[in-house]
Protein backbone atom coordinates (compact mmCIF):
# COMPACT_ATOMS: atom_id res chain seq x y z
CA UNK A 1 0.00 0.00 0.00
CA UNK A 2 1.18 3.68 -1.04
CA UNK A 3 1.82 6.60 1.04
CA UNK A 4 -1.14 8.19 -0.72
CA UNK A 5 -3.37 4.63 0.11
CA UNK A 6 -2.59 4.41 3.45
CA UNK A 7 -3.63 8.25 3.98
CA UNK A 8 -6.77 7.89 2.15
CA UNK A 9 -7.72 4.55 3.92
CA UNK A 10 -6.97 6.35 7.23
CA UNK A 11 -9.12 8.97 6.35
CA UNK A 12 -12.05 6.77 5.77
CA UNK A 13 -11.61 4.78 8.83
CA UNK A 14 -11.40 8.17 11.26
CA UNK A 15 -14.45 9.61 9.96
CA UNK A 16 -16.18 6.03 10.47
CA UNK A 17 -14.86 6.20 14.32
CA UNK A 18 -15.82 9.54 14.23
CA UNK A 19 -19.70 8.63 13.24
CA UNK A 20 -20.20 6.22 15.83
CA UNK A 21 -19.09 8.96 18.10
CA UNK A 22 -21.32 11.54 16.94
CA UNK A 23 -24.72 8.82 17.37
CA UNK A 24 -24.07 7.46 20.53
CA UNK A 25 -23.46 11.13 21.92
CA UNK A 26 -26.35 12.91 19.93
CA UNK A 27 -29.16 10.49 19.09
CA UNK A 28 -31.08 11.26 21.82
CA UNK A 29 -31.27 14.93 21.13
CA UNK A 30 -31.92 13.94 17.38
CA UNK A 31 -34.97 11.65 18.41
CA UNK A 32 -36.40 15.18 20.05
CA UNK A 33 -35.28 17.27 17.53
CA UNK A 34 -37.81 14.89 15.07
CA UNK A 35 -40.40 15.08 17.13
CA UNK A 36 -40.51 18.67 17.40
CA UNK A 37 -40.30 19.53 13.72
CA UNK A 38 -42.86 17.12 12.58
CA UNK A 39 -45.48 17.72 15.53
CA UNK A 40 -49.10 19.55 14.32
CA UNK A 41 -48.46 22.90 15.59
CA UNK A 42 -52.56 22.87 15.75
CA UNK A 43 -52.24 20.57 18.41
CA UNK A 44 -48.61 20.80 20.05
CA UNK A 45 -47.92 17.31 21.99
CA UNK A 46 -44.59 18.63 23.13
CA UNK A 47 -44.41 21.93 24.97
CA UNK A 48 -40.50 22.37 24.29
CA UNK A 49 -37.36 20.47 24.40
CA UNK A 50 -37.50 19.53 27.97
CA UNK A 51 -40.67 18.89 28.33
CA UNK A 52 -40.35 16.36 24.49
CA UNK A 53 -37.23 14.48 26.37
CA UNK A 54 -39.35 13.65 30.10
CA UNK A 55 -42.83 13.15 28.32
CA UNK A 56 -40.69 10.43 25.82
CA UNK A 57 -38.47 8.72 28.44
CA UNK A 58 -41.36 8.59 30.62
CA UNK A 59 -43.95 7.16 28.61
CA UNK A 60 -41.71 5.22 26.02
CA UNK A 61 -39.25 4.24 28.59
CA UNK A 62 -35.74 6.19 28.11
CA UNK A 63 -35.18 3.73 25.38
CA UNK A 64 -37.63 5.58 23.32
CA UNK A 65 -34.94 8.41 23.13
CA UNK A 66 -32.80 5.74 21.35
CA UNK A 67 -35.73 4.49 18.47
CA UNK A 68 -34.02 3.89 15.23
CA UNK A 69 -30.22 3.91 16.73
CA UNK A 70 -29.40 0.51 16.11
CA UNK A 71 -28.86 1.15 12.32
CA UNK A 72 -27.01 4.65 12.37
CA UNK A 73 -24.68 2.94 14.36
CA UNK A 74 -23.76 1.47 11.13
CA UNK A 75 -25.04 3.82 8.70
CA UNK A 76 -24.24 7.07 9.90
CA UNK A 77 -20.83 5.55 10.36
CA UNK A 78 -20.36 4.88 6.93
CA UNK A 79 -21.84 8.34 6.10
CA UNK A 80 -19.18 10.13 8.15
CA UNK A 81 -16.54 7.58 6.53
CA UNK A 82 -17.62 9.07 2.78
CA UNK A 83 -17.88 12.64 4.11
CA UNK A 84 -14.24 12.87 6.01
CA UNK A 85 -12.80 10.28 3.36
CA UNK A 86 -14.09 12.65 0.27
CA UNK A 87 -13.30 15.87 2.27
CA UNK A 88 -9.68 14.58 2.72
CA UNK A 89 -9.63 13.81 -0.58
CA UNK A 90 -10.68 17.28 -2.10
CA UNK A 91 -7.90 19.02 0.34
CA UNK A 92 -5.61 16.96 -1.06
CA UNK A 93 -5.71 18.41 -4.21
CA UNK A 94 -5.61 21.88 -3.17
CA UNK A 95 -3.16 24.08 -1.37
CA UNK A 96 -4.10 23.13 2.32
CA UNK A 97 -2.01 26.35 3.63
CA UNK A 98 -5.05 27.92 2.39
CA UNK A 99 -8.14 28.56 4.49
CA UNK A 100 -10.10 28.56 1.34
CA UNK A 101 -9.63 25.00 0.58
CA UNK A 102 -10.84 23.69 3.89
CA UNK A 103 -14.15 25.38 2.43
CA UNK A 104 -14.15 24.47 -0.99
CA UNK A 105 -13.49 20.53 0.02
CA UNK A 106 -16.49 20.94 2.92
CA UNK A 107 -18.38 22.03 -0.26
CA UNK A 108 -17.23 19.16 -2.35
CA UNK A 109 -17.53 16.49 0.36
CA UNK A 110 -21.35 17.95 0.89
CA UNK A 111 -22.35 17.23 -2.60
CA UNK A 112 -21.35 13.66 -2.42
CA UNK A 113 -22.60 13.29 1.40
CA UNK A 114 -26.44 13.25 0.15
CA UNK A 115 -26.53 10.25 -2.09
CA UNK A 116 -25.66 8.21 0.85
CA UNK A 117 -27.65 10.76 3.20
CA UNK A 118 -30.79 11.00 2.19
CA UNK A 119 -32.14 7.25 2.00
CA UNK A 120 -30.63 6.65 5.35
CA UNK A 121 -32.30 9.87 6.99
CA UNK A 122 -35.63 9.41 5.64
CA UNK A 123 -35.67 5.46 6.92
CA UNK A 124 -34.64 6.75 10.27
CA UNK A 125 -37.03 9.53 10.24
CA UNK A 126 -39.77 7.09 9.49
CA UNK A 127 -38.85 4.79 12.28
CA UNK A 128 -38.22 7.63 14.88
CA UNK A 129 -41.85 9.02 13.82
CA UNK A 130 -43.76 5.49 15.09
CA UNK A 131 -44.79 4.24 18.55
CA UNK A 132 -45.58 8.09 19.58
CA UNK A 133 -46.16 8.03 22.99
CA UNK A 134 -46.62 4.22 23.53
CA UNK A 135 -43.99 1.95 25.53
CA UNK A 136 -42.28 -0.12 23.15
CA UNK A 137 -43.52 -3.18 24.86
CA UNK A 138 -47.38 -2.33 24.41
CA UNK A 139 -46.64 -1.27 20.71
CA UNK A 140 -48.00 -4.04 17.61
CA UNK A 141 -48.26 -3.80 13.93
CA UNK A 142 -45.80 -0.96 13.61
CA UNK A 143 -44.86 -0.55 10.07
CA UNK A 144 -41.41 -0.96 10.32
CA UNK A 145 -39.23 -3.10 12.30
CA UNK A 146 -36.62 -0.64 11.67
CA UNK A 147 -34.35 1.23 9.62
CA UNK A 148 -33.66 -1.36 7.54
CA UNK A 149 -36.66 -2.30 7.03
CA UNK A 150 -38.07 0.68 6.36
CA UNK A 151 -35.96 1.58 3.88
CA UNK A 152 -36.55 -1.60 1.99
CA UNK A 153 -40.19 -1.14 2.51
CA UNK A 154 -40.05 1.66 1.16
CA UNK A 155 -38.00 1.21 -1.87
CA UNK A 156 -40.65 -1.33 -2.70
CA UNK A 157 -43.44 0.20 -2.50
CA UNK A 158 -42.46 3.65 -4.05
CA UNK A 159 -39.60 2.84 -6.11
CA UNK A 160 -35.62 4.47 -5.99
CA UNK A 161 -37.62 8.34 -6.45
CA UNK A 162 -39.79 7.43 -3.13
CA UNK A 163 -36.29 6.19 -1.03
CA UNK A 164 -34.53 9.62 -2.40
CA UNK A 165 -37.96 11.76 -1.61
CA UNK A 166 -35.93 15.37 -0.21
CA UNK A 167 -33.07 15.08 -1.93
CA UNK A 168 -33.06 18.49 -3.34
CA UNK A 169 -33.51 19.85 0.43
CA UNK A 170 -30.64 17.70 1.71
CA UNK A 171 -28.49 18.82 -1.11
CA UNK A 172 -29.43 22.62 -0.32
CA UNK A 173 -28.68 22.18 3.57
CA UNK A 174 -25.27 19.83 3.19
CA UNK A 175 -23.24 21.82 0.47
CA UNK A 176 -23.82 24.98 2.50
CA UNK A 177 -23.69 23.31 5.57
CA UNK A 178 -20.68 21.26 5.37
CA UNK A 179 -18.73 23.91 3.66
CA UNK A 180 -19.23 26.15 6.64
CA UNK A 181 -18.55 22.86 8.85
CA UNK A 182 -15.17 21.99 7.69
CA UNK A 183 -13.92 25.84 7.21
CA UNK A 184 -14.87 26.82 10.62
CA UNK A 185 -12.89 23.33 11.92
CA UNK A 186 -9.76 24.70 10.35
CA UNK A 187 -10.67 28.63 11.38
CA UNK A 188 -10.74 27.35 14.85
CA UNK A 189 -7.96 25.19 15.01
CA UNK A 190 -5.81 28.17 13.59
CA UNK A 191 -7.16 30.55 16.11
CA UNK A 192 -6.21 28.47 19.26
CA UNK A 193 -2.34 27.46 17.98
CA UNK A 194 -1.99 30.95 16.56
CA UNK A 195 1.07 31.58 18.62
CA UNK A 196 2.66 28.25 16.97
CA UNK A 197 1.50 27.79 13.56
CA UNK A 198 3.68 23.98 13.61
CA UNK A 199 2.23 22.62 16.62
CA UNK A 200 -0.82 20.15 17.38
CA UNK A 201 -3.83 21.50 18.67
CA UNK A 202 -4.81 19.60 21.99
CA UNK A 203 -7.55 18.04 22.78
CA UNK A 204 -9.30 20.26 24.77
CA UNK A 205 -9.21 22.85 21.71
CA UNK A 206 -10.21 20.00 19.04
CA UNK A 207 -13.28 19.61 21.45
CA UNK A 208 -13.90 23.18 21.05
CA UNK A 209 -13.63 23.64 17.74
CA UNK A 210 -15.60 20.60 16.47
CA UNK A 211 -18.30 21.97 18.91
CA UNK A 212 -18.03 25.55 17.45
CA UNK A 213 -17.99 24.49 14.01
CA UNK A 214 -20.86 22.29 14.67
CA UNK A 215 -23.01 25.47 16.06
CA UNK A 216 -22.20 27.33 13.05
CA UNK A 217 -23.05 24.62 10.58
CA UNK A 218 -26.26 24.06 12.11
CA UNK A 219 -27.15 27.10 13.46
CA UNK A 220 -27.25 28.38 9.33
CA UNK A 221 -29.06 25.41 7.59
CA UNK A 222 -31.35 24.34 10.33
CA UNK A 223 -34.62 25.82 8.34
CA UNK A 224 -33.83 23.77 5.45
CA UNK A 225 -33.36 20.45 7.79
CA UNK A 226 -36.73 21.43 8.76
CA UNK A 227 -38.12 21.56 5.54
CA UNK A 228 -36.36 18.10 4.32
CA UNK A 229 -37.47 16.86 7.58
CA UNK A 230 -41.05 17.59 7.13
CA UNK A 231 -41.34 16.49 3.79
CA UNK A 232 -39.44 13.25 3.63
CA UNK A 233 -42.40 12.16 6.69
CA UNK A 234 -45.40 13.39 4.39
CA UNK A 235 -48.07 10.27 3.31
CA UNK A 236 -49.15 9.63 0.35
CA UNK A 237 -52.53 11.68 0.60
CA UNK A 238 -50.11 14.81 2.57
CA UNK A 239 -47.94 14.65 -0.31
CA UNK A 240 -51.02 15.56 -2.52
CA UNK A 241 -51.46 18.57 -1.18
CA UNK A 242 -47.89 19.57 -0.84
CA UNK A 243 -46.44 18.02 -3.96
CA UNK A 244 -43.05 20.50 -4.40
CA UNK A 245 -40.93 21.77 -1.91
CA UNK A 246 -42.14 25.55 -2.36
CA UNK A 247 -45.67 24.31 -1.73
CA UNK A 248 -44.53 22.79 1.25
CA UNK A 249 -42.73 26.07 2.44
CA UNK A 250 -45.45 27.99 1.62
CA UNK A 251 -48.14 26.05 3.32
CA UNK A 252 -45.49 26.27 6.66
CA UNK A 253 -44.86 29.76 6.46
CA UNK A 254 -49.29 30.00 6.12
CA UNK A 255 -49.90 27.96 9.19
CA UNK A 256 -47.02 29.04 11.56
CA UNK A 257 -45.49 31.51 10.09
CA UNK A 258 -41.38 31.78 10.48
CA UNK A 259 -41.33 29.89 13.30
CA UNK A 260 -42.64 26.84 11.60
CA UNK A 261 -38.29 26.65 10.14
CA UNK A 262 -37.15 26.91 13.71
CA UNK A 263 -39.15 24.27 15.77
CA UNK A 264 -36.79 22.19 17.42
CA UNK A 265 -34.32 25.02 17.11
CA UNK A 266 -32.81 24.89 20.65
CA UNK A 267 -32.46 21.14 20.59
CA UNK A 268 -30.69 20.93 17.29
CA UNK A 269 -27.81 23.47 18.92
CA UNK A 270 -28.08 21.56 22.24
CA UNK A 271 -27.05 18.18 20.15
CA UNK A 272 -24.84 19.91 17.52
CA UNK A 273 -22.26 21.16 20.09
CA UNK A 274 -21.55 17.82 21.80
CA UNK A 275 -21.83 15.62 18.44
CA UNK A 276 -20.26 17.53 16.22
CA UNK A 277 -16.98 18.39 19.10
CA UNK A 278 -17.32 13.85 19.74
CA UNK A 279 -17.04 13.59 15.89
CA UNK A 280 -14.09 16.15 14.81
CA UNK A 281 -12.09 15.09 17.85
CA UNK A 282 -12.66 11.26 17.31
CA UNK A 283 -11.81 11.72 13.49
CA UNK A 284 -8.49 13.80 14.23
CA UNK A 285 -7.13 11.66 17.08
CA UNK A 286 -7.87 8.55 15.04
CA UNK A 287 -5.85 10.21 12.07
CA UNK A 288 -3.17 10.99 14.24
CA UNK A 289 -3.28 7.02 15.57
CA UNK A 290 -2.83 5.72 12.30
CA UNK A 291 -0.42 7.63 11.79
CA UNK A 292 -1.57 11.09 10.38
CA UNK A 293 -0.97 14.09 11.75
CA UNK A 294 -4.01 16.67 13.43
Amino acid sequence: MTAVQADMAADFIAGLNGGVAGVLVGHPFDTVKIRLQTQDPLKPRYNGVFHCFSLIARQETPSGLYKGMATPIVTVGCLTSLLFGTQAFCLRRLDQIKLSSHFLSGAFAGSVFPLLACPIELSKIKVQLQGIGQLRSAVTNLPYSGSIDAFFKILRTEGILGIYRGFGLTMIRDVPGFTVYFGTFELMCRTFRWHSPEEKVGFPYLWLAGGIAGLASWGLMYPCDVMKTRFQRLGAEQRLACPTYSSLVRKSYAEEGIQAFYRGYNVALLRAFPACAAIMTTVALSKHALGGTI
